[in-house]
């Protein structure tokens, strides 16, 4: 066998009949167009198969058929070591000959560039999302080279985040500060609402190697702390008015609105004496919404001419002075009922009645109290002499009707009759 190196099968038989030569390929300048000579020298003829698993390394497509006693043949191979990699450092040619399965591994030297290798940190981000205020700031990434090569930095940017300044050379070594940044308009507006994302950086080395480093992403959102009032009322005070004692005081609006962008209120009405009388009393106001509530006034427990309406909410009060008024508009006062004797006059009266049917003294005839009632000042006027012929003339009357009872009786009702016309 003139040169090259001895086949061996794979139980370690040696193949006299058939050379191969060169026993590796040098590709450590650069790109290399070679051939692998083979001579068969046996009878009958060989098949060679030439097979890599590496992209810088081009072989035959097709099988080889050499004949018999036929050689040299020269099955050409080139290497190029600026392809992208597609295996480690150990490169090679496969050479299978049949029939005698023979395999034969040739080794090709070339300068091996590794992928790129950075080192990204951190690799986790959160972001807290305040609905409907400004995005949050951007978070810092920093990206280092740890390979032997310089890189080209890109990214691929998420759902609602990206990577806008992960652009750029990167020498060995050199680390270089990125930001990521999220788009909340992108994210579904409902509070309460977690999201999950993530962005690629990747190195790109100058034999077109590419490494993808991820970054996780996760966000939350949160509804927006609201600081502002949680209500305003349409009117800052009421005057309510009615034309006579007669007639009842008129019912006043009132509108509530809730100025809370985040949830419901539940207003509540009342006033500072029980003649203030809102309806309802009590309502919920959802989001953007309002109510109205009316307001009257129960003069049966009207004691002063200015009320207050109460309105309160979410720790919140509003108060509404209200103005009551009667007869031109003069506020009504109170000065209490009008006294006989000591004796509320409408108590006074219904008393007179019950002491006719009862025939006891006006003294001593129990009813209930009536509700005192506010009433304007009545005018004040020089009180007329009492007229005593018309109280003895009373009390004679009685005499004779009733006796010495009905005599006392009849003037007195005569003494106060005369006093009240006066």
């Amino acid at each position: 066998m003139p040169f090259g190196m001895d086949l061996k099968s794979a139980a370690g038989q040696v193949r006299p009949d058939v050379a191969l030569d060169p026993y590796q390929i040098d590709a450590t300048a650069g790109p290399t167009s070679t051939s692998l000579i083979l001579t068969n020298y046996s009878n009958a003829p060989i098949v060679v198969t030439l097979a890599t698993y590496d992209a810088r390394i081009v072989v035959p497509a097709s099988p080889v058929t050499i004949p018999p006693l036929t050689g040299p043949v020269r099955i050409p191979v080139s290497v190029d070591p600026s392809r992208p990699a597609t295996q480690g450092a150990s490169l090679g040619v496969f050479v299978s000959i049949q029939p005698f399965d023979f395999y034969v591994f040739i080794p090709v030297l070339a300068h091996y560039v590794p992928p790129p290798q950075l080192k990204v940190a951190p690799t986790s981000i959160a972001f807290d999302v305040t609905l409907g205020s400004q995005p949050p700031p951007p978070q810092k990434v920093t990206v280092i080279n740890i390979g032997d090569s310089p890189v080209t930095l890109g990214s691929i940017d998420g759902r609602y985040v990206s990577v806008p300044d992960a652009v750029g050379s990167l020498a060995p070594g050199a680390s270089q500060i990125v930001t990521v940044s999220l788009d909340p308009t992108k994210l579904p507006a409902e509070s309460g609402v977690s999201a999950v994302d993530g962005v690629q950086i990747s190195a790109l080395n100058d034999i077109a190697q590419m490494a993808s480093y991820q970054i996780s992403i996760g966000i939350s959102q949160m509804a927006p702390v609201y600081t502002g009032p949680s209500m305003d009322a349409d009117v800052k005070s009421l005057d309510i008015h009615r034309a006579s004692y007669d007639q009842p005081f008129p019912v006043e609006p009132v509108t509530v609105r809730n100025l809370r962008p985040d949830r419901s209120i539940i207003v509540y009405l009342t006033g500072n004496t029980g003649s203030v009388q809102p309806s309802p009393a009590q309502a919920t106001i959802p989001v953007g919404s309002q109510a109205t509530f009316h307001v009257g006034i129960d003069p049966k427990l009207l004691y002063r001419p200015t009320q207050v309406l109460k309105i309160l909410a979410e720790n919140e009060m509003i108060s509404i002075p209200i103005t009551v008024s009667e007869d031109i508009d003069a506020p009504i006062v109170s000065q209490g009922p009008t006294l006989i004797d000591g004796v509320p006059e409408d108590v006074y009266q219904a008393r007179l009645v019950l002491q006719k049917q009862m025939q006891v003294p006006a003294s001593q005839a129990v009813i209930p109290m009536a509700p005192i009632r506010a009433t304007a000042p009545a005018p004040v006027t020089p009180p007329k002499a009492t007229s005593w012929g018309t109280v003895l003339a009373a009390a004679g009357t009685g005499l004779f009707i009733g006796g010495p009872l009905g005599a006392a009786i009849g003037g007195g009702v005569a003494y106060l009759a005369t006093r009240r016309s006066s």
